[in-house]
């Protein structure tokens, strides 16, 4: 029996079909609720535009500090804490669906050395707006 989930509830994702018939595994089913529901209500985008000690020239494509930022914060949501379980979650089919394309451990290593002060800064005042929003 193939049960599969309304697209309807996947809005993050909405060519997706989710079936759960024993095909590509993610052990991180559950995320789908709370991608759909940040990605629905643009929770991360106030911290889009956040500046970052950033020299690099390439690469700002697919691992955009933008994008970094949201892939550590879907991770700590699912419980990951450590840099290590970055390749764990470079393997989730959902999750690679998601963002298309996770990106390696070295590279958050590197994103979190891009933070500074101004970073900072601009983090918490996003942060409290957002928090004064709601």
């Amino acid at each position: 029996m193939t049960h599969t989930l309304n697209n309807s509830m996947a809005g993050f994702i909405p060519e997706c079909n989710i079936s759960f018939n024993g095909g590509d595994l993610s052990s991180d089913t559950g995320a789908i609720l709370p991608l759909d529901f940040i990605n629905s209500n643009s929770l991360l985008q106030p911290y889009a535009d956040l500046p970052f000690s950033d020299e690099r020239q390439s690469c700002k494509g697919r691992n955009s500090n933008f994008s970094l930022l949201t892939q550590q914060v879907f991770k700590y949501i699912l419980g990951y804490s450590s840099q290590a379980d970055q390749e764990v979650l470079a393997k989730d089919p959902i999750l690679c669906q998601y963002f298309q394309g996770i990106s390696s451990q070295s590279s958050v290593s590197r994103f979190f050395s891009r933070v500074c002060q101004d970073t900072n800064n601009a983090f918490w005042r996003a942060f409290m707006d957002q928090a004064c929003r709601f």
